[in-house]
């Protein structure tokens, strides 16, 4: 009986390696085609000149794909950030980015320009003071790195 089961194995081994690798070629070909199809669904919902909310939607269920920034835009389209007309993309994008920057500008502490005539000496940026004005560019800047690193 163990021979039998030895010359079975040795048999149907190799085939079953390649009936196993045909079912893996066939599910990662599916898994192609599949994603193709979602990709072409996303370019085609937003290379329309008024984006269909509710199909966006659907779409974006079960996730966003990352190629051609279609991640970033569809979360901006679905946050309000963007309106729903393309043709509108361009200026409000200038208008958010003008007033982000004017916002950095404001709350930004730069070293060195609001400093006291007395407390200019003791600013320095290996001053420990939590009230320093290095330490909140220091915070400032840790800020933004987290925001560049969230927004990418």
């Amino acid at each position: 009986m163990a021979a039998y089961k030895a010359r079975f194995v040795d048999i149907f081994t190799p085939h079953f390696y390649f009936i196993n690798s045909c079912f893996l070629d066939c599910v990662m070909l599916t898994y192609l085609f599949t994603q193709c199809f979602r990709l072409k669904a996303f370019e085609d919902t937003l290379n329309n000149e008024r984006i269909d909310l509710k199909t966006l939607r659907k779409l974006c269920f079960n996730g966003c794909p990352f190629e051609h920034g279609y991640r970033s835009t569809c979360w901006k389209i679905l946050l309000n950030y963007l309106p729903l007309d393309v043709s509108q993309w361009k200026e409000i994008l200038e208008k958010q980015r003008n007033l982000y920057t004017h916002f950095v500008h404001e709350m930004i502490v730069e070293p060195g320009t609001k400093a006291s005539a007395g407390s200019q000496a003791d600013d320095h940026p290996l001053n420990p003071n939590p009230d320093s004005n290095w330490g909140a560019f220091f915070k400032d800047n840790d800020m933004l790195l987290q925001i560049d690193k969230d927004c990418r």
